[in-house]
């Protein structure tokens, strides 16, 4: 890797805010950290970073656990995530330090190398760094809930990793790995990389091009820097299921590198200097061999060393014709099932040299007693003597446990002894719980009392009985009955408002009573009703009133109701119809109506000869325009109120029969208008609630189209502007949210429709020549299979006809120029083809009029069957 000389701008902007969590409120926020991958401190950062998005925590779950949150740390990383939530429970308080640990911690452990191809070192050299900030809330009561948010930058997409993911699958079919060594596999692995990947020179000082450093690059563009080639190395070989790990250092500059495990070791390796070599020169080396490269500490240090030890020689090929072969010892691989085992060694010498056997296990059961498992014993025996047999036990069935048997227990009575509840186990007959012996309890004596006799029951003498087993110890003798004491109880008559009682009897030693009383119910007022007298204008009335018969007490008292007096109306009572007669007076160019007794109507509508007239607060008629309750109203030059229209010109008003104005929509002789709030009738366009109305010129609103040349519009039987799609006189239009009819292709949320000039919407094909599109009942245009007319078409998602040959997710089909898809035969050039019914073109064997005939991966007719 040549040493880079571009400037750290990994800029990670946050905008962090906790306003959209929900259920936690954050008590402190703990101050942003970072992270830069050591691996390109030197690297421009290509991507592009957004807020951090706070998440709702209504269903949040916190978990103690780092393990689990480093799996879903992960799962995120794979995926190419940038912005990862973490939600993390623990009991001590969270510093500043605490968090720094905890959040560089979660991340190592993320991309710790775990023999998965997509995760580790692949990980590791993918991620670019991150930024991250987190709230606390809670208390050392109940313990501190971190919200942690991590802001990730990759090097590759999510996209590219799945083209990488499609690509490995494929490359690695294609090397035919199955059933080869390690060795073998790796030799193909490193073959393919350093004859198909070249060193990226062209682009190796760009800063802003960084999809260099990637297998995605190694891979897809064939070309990269070192990271890619080792990254793609790592990828390959993991997958393969051979150990590997990528190296960093130095190499005259800064460099990467691999190391793979063969034969229970490592070797190193670097396919980027070996890449267009015919004769490798750093392939499976050891240290000493390999001391142009330099690993950073990370690599030196003991641990690692100790779990990664390197082979102390070179790999080279021996010819064990002349030297013999250096067998390693045996590894033995069981099958799943456990029914086959497979022993293999490898010469040191040659690695190609592999001695392999498989032989099938005898399988020995044992089943499970009351207290011992069950286990099953895989044992097999090899021909090659190199091969040592071999033992697997297995635990097959838990203990069944006893099956335990109560043994119930005797309760010790007052003579015999009893026994304790115990327990055995039916099966093998052990005692689990021992019976205990438990002693006669003897008598307890509880002494009877005496009952003395009553009036009619018998008595008893005192005795003893044992309250144990209740045997009797000392007898009771009876004591004959007394009898009653009878006395007579009188009778009670019965009252309007009191019950009565019969005669009975009772005893008078006991109180039992002999002959029950029985009630004899109130006979209850005999009511009778006290007429109301109604109240006229002049002589006060009575309410309705109710006594009884029998012993005249007044149940419901009569009411006086006062004299009504007179109500005129008009001049004239509405209840005794007295009429108040009265005469027009005038004073001056004022009119006043006075009534007989002097008085006048003011302030108030009077009807008077059968026409409506008002007064005002002073008694005089008014005329023209006038208010009430500060409402406009009108009455002619003679004071007489109607209904009718007031105004000249373009300037009408209304008023309806008791004078009034009107306002908004109104029906006159069945005919609709509309008013202002001054009372102004409209004509032509105008707004009611920020809406659009029309009224032609008389005033008159009617449903009508509206408009001249290309500019239309519709308005419906209130004046309203129609918008949207409506049908009209049968027929469909569309109105977009201006009101004005739409003609030709128009959008409706984004999606394409379209209209005849006349503005018709219909089904109807819309196009010429060779482009043809397909509109359905409401105008909008179809994509994917259609029939129409009984003929199956396919459109694209631009909506024009498909002839022809065309792809469908990858795939092939076929149309005629007429575009009516059909089962057929295609010819193209000197092939011949066939599509079935959907135009699918047809691979491998596929069955035509009871035929097979086989077709190649390309579609190609290569005969029948």
């Amino acid at each position: 890797m040549k040493k880079k000389l571009f400037i750290v701008s990994l800029v990670l902007s946050m905008c962090f805010s906790m306003l959209s969590i929900v259920n936690v409120q954050a008590k402190e926020t703990i101050r942003e950290d970072h992270y830069v991958n050591p691996i390109y401190k030197d690297v421009k950062s290509s991507v592009v970073h957004h807020d951090i998005q706070t998440y709702s925590l209504e269903d949040v779950e916190y978990t103690s656990d780092q393990e689990k949150l480093v799996k879903i740390f992960r799962e995120n990383l794979i995926n190419r995530e940038s912005n990862i939530v973490l939600y993390y429970h623990c009991d001590e308080e969270i510093t500043q330090e605490f968090f720094s640990n905890l959040v560089h911690q979660l991340f190592q452990k993320a991309i710790k190398h775990t023999g998965n191809g997509k995760e580790g070192d692949y990980l590791k050299w993918h991620c670019q760094g991150w930024t991250v900030k987190a709230t606390i809330s809670g208390n050392s009561n109940e313990g501190y809930d971190l919200n942690i948010f991590y802001d990730v930058s990759y090097l590759s997409s999510l996209e590219q990793e799945e083209k990488v993911d499609e690509e490995v699958s494929n490359l690695l079919k294609s090397l035919d790995l199955s059933n080869k060594t390690d060795y073998q596999k790796v030799k193909a692995i490193y073959d393919y990389i350093c004859s198909n990947v070249t060193y990226d020179h062209d682009n190796l000082n760009d800063e802003s091009y960084s999809l260099k450093y990637t297998a995605y690059a190694a891979l897809i563009n064939k070309t990269a820097v070192c990271q890619g080639y080792a990254s793609l190395f790592y990828r390959l070989a993991l997958d393969a299921g051979v150990d590997t790990r990528v190296i960093s250092g130095e190499a005259g500059g800064p460099h990467a590198w691999n190391i793979v495990k063969l034969n229970g070791k490592y070797y190193n390796l670097d396919s980027t200097w070996d890449a267009g070599r015919s004769t490798y020169a750093y392939f499976l080396k050891n240290t000493n061999d390999f001391d142009d490269h330099v690993r950073d500490n990370d690599y030196q240090s003991n641990e690692f060393i100790e779990e990664y030890p390197m082979w102390d020689e070179s790999y080279t090929e021996i010819d064990c014709n002349k030297y013999g072969h250096n067998y390693s010892e045996p590894i033995y691989k069981w099958s799943v099932d456990n029914m086959t085992v497979t022993a293999q060694r490898v010469c040191a010498n040659n690695y190609e040299h592999v001695e392999e056997e498989t032989v099938t296990a005898q399988k020995i059961v044992k089943d499970p007693t009351c207290t011992e498992n069950g286990i099953i014993t895989y044992m097999a025996n090899f021909k090659n003597n190199a091969f040592k047999p071999q033992t697997k036990i297995v635990d097959d069935k838990k203990a069944t446990g006893h099956k335990v048997v109560v043994d119930q227990a005797k309760e010790a009575t007052c003579t015999e002894d009893g026994l304790t509840e115990g327990k055995h186990c039916s099966v093998c007959k052990e005692v689990i719980k021992k019976q205990e012996v438990i002693p006669a309890t003897g008598h307890k004596v509880v002494v009877d009392q005496g009952k003395k006799a009553t009036c009619t029951e018998d008595g008893l003498t005192e005795g003893k009985h044992c309250s144990v087993c209740n045997e009797v110890i000392k007898k009771q003798e009876v004591i004959p009955a007394t009898g009653h004491k009878v006395v007579v109880d009188q009778a009670k008559e019965a009252t309007c408002t009191e019950n009565g009682l019969t005669e009975g009897s009772h005893c008078s030693v006991c109180n039992e009573v002999i002959k029950k009383q029985e009630v004899i119910p109130s006979t209850g007022h005999k009511e009778v009703l006290d007429s109301a007298k109604e109240a006229i204008c002049t002589n006060t009335g009575l309410t309705e009133g109710i006594h009884c018969s029998i012993c005249n007490k007044i149940i419901k008292k009569q009411e006086i109701i006062p004299a009504l007096g007179h109500d005129f109306k008009d001049g004239v009572c509405t209840r005794c119809h007295n009429q108040l007669k009265g005469q027009w007076k005038q004073s001056g160019n004022k009119w006043w109506y006075q009534y007989e007794d002097g008085t006048y109507p003011k302030n108030e509508f009077i009807t008077i000869d059968n026409k409506l007239y008002r007064f005002d607060q002073y008694g005089y008629m008014q005329t023209g325009w006038f208010k009430v309750n500060n409402e406009d109203y009108y009455a002619t030059s003679s004071g007489e109120i109607k209904a009718q229209w007031v105004g000249s010109g373009n300037n009408w008003y209304y008023v309806d029969a008791d004078g009034k104005m009107v306002t908004g929509f109104q029906t006159i002789s069945g005919v609709k208008y509309y008013f202002e709030t001054n009372g102004l009738m409209k004509k032509g366009w105008f707004k009611v609630n920020g809406t659009d109305y029309y009224a032609s010129t008389s005033g008159e609103i009617k449903a009508q189209w509206v408009g001249s040349g290309n500019n239309w519009y519709y308005v419906d039987a209130d004046g309203k502007m129609v918008t949207g799609f409506q049908t009209i006189a049968g027929a469909k239009y569309y109105f977009a949210s201006s009101g004005l009819m739409q003609t030709g292709w128009f959008k409706i949320n984004g999606t394409d429709y379209y209209a005849t000039s006349s503005g018709a919407i219909k089904a109807q094909w819309v196009g010429s020549g060779n482009i043809w599109y397909y509109v359905d009942a409401d105008g909008k245009m179809v994509t994917g299979y259609q029939t129409i007319a009984g003929a199956k078409y396919y459109f694209a998602v631009s909506g024009l006809m498909q002839t022809g040959w065309f792809k469908i997710n990858k795939e092939y089909y076929y149309a005629p120029s007429s575009g009516s898809i059909q089962e057929q035969w295609v010819k193209s050039g000197n092939n011949w083809y066939y599509v079935d019914a959907d135009g699918k073109m047809v691979t491998g064997d596929y069955a035509i009029n009871g035929e097979v005939n086989r077709f190649d991966a390309n579609g190609v007719w290569l005969g029948k069957i």
